[in-house]
């Protein structure tokens, strides 16, 4: 959901990719990275799916005040450098920037008939079976990532004033524990269970509630190949046109994330700001 798995994959390419700044650097293991990769999807589990988050954080963490978001955390990182911290922080900006560039990728190659959802969904099924030859529709991801879906004292400590200062959000603590509990609970009940029933009591569940949307939260083995778009068709995205197939295009994603990255790292380990306030484009009374 989401694009969890694509998340996860562009994430650890970007990180075995990116030059290690800090000298304690450790092997995380996967399910930290599928963690730190897929945090900003995490409060959309907040309130399931029948209900609206008052908060409505997850929007907001891809709206137009991330940037200052995002400088808070950065700021607040600097005060305190580890590994584990700084993955995690350099997972909140790569996951934003694949969420934009591959929403945009999906909604001009998708069928004009198919949920942009279900779309992702493909994605996400296609990249585990490549990589890791995951079969989603029989791989029950909470269990396959048994503590990716952890939320650490460190990323409160990180994002607790960041979320007051420019979300409003006062018990960070307790939203993005209860977020994560549901997203636990939606990865057991709407990937393979034990049992195999589950995923029929949810399907009853949203019948019930009159959500049509219900089905395009389960995996299935359907590929639309217009979205690999391996004869390079011409496609359109913010007025510009391309042709990548999604190999190609994904690597244009992973060469700004490297790229934006050392920005980043330039703040953190140079103490140097001017190329940050550009990359974020911040205000110049925005203190860092």
């Amino acid at each position: 959901m989401h694009g969890v798995m694509v998340n996860y994959y562009i994430f650890k390419d970007v990180i075995n990719e990116l030059p290690s700044q800090i000298s304690e650097k450790k092997e995380l293991m996967k399910d930290d990275l599928f963690n730190f990769a897929n945090f900003n999807t995490t409060p959309w589990f907040y309130c399931g799916f029948h209900k609206k988050d008052k908060y409505d954080l997850f929007n907001k963490l891809n709206g137009e005040k991330f940037n200052l978001f995002y400088a808070d955390v950065l700021a607040n990182l600097a005060k305190d450098l580890s590994y584990e911290k700084l993955i995690f922080v350099y997972g909140i900006y790569v996951n934003h920037l694949v969420y934009k560039k591959m929403g945009d990728y999906i909604n001009a190659l998708k069928a004009n008939n198919t949920n942009y959802y279900e779309a992702y969904n493909m994605l996400d099924y296609y990249f585990a079976n490549k990589f890791d030859n995951i079969d989603l529709k029989k791989t029950n991801l909470r269990m396959y990532f048994e503590n990716g879906f952890t939320y650490y004292p460190f990323m409160d400590e990180l994002i607790h004033n960041p979320l007051l200062r420019n979300f409003d959000i006062f018990q960070s603590n307790s939203y993005m524990k209860k977020s994560y509990n549901k997203k636990k609970n939606f990865y057991d009940f709407c990937t393979k269970s034990k049992f195999g029933f589950k995923k029929l009591l949810f399907k009853i569940g949203g019948s019930f509630r009159h959500n049509k949307k219900t089905k395009y939260y389960f995996y299935n083995n359907k590929i639309d190949t217009r979205l690999l778009n391996l004869v390079e068709n011409e496609y359109e995205i913010d007025n510009k046109i391309y042709k990548y197939n999604l190999e190609k295009y994904i690597k244009e994603i992973k060469i700004k994330a490297i790229s934006d990255l050392k920005v980043i790292n330039s703040y953190l380990f140079l103490n140097e700001d001017k190329k940050l306030r550009n990359l974020l484009n911040l205000p110049k009374d925005k203190i860092i």
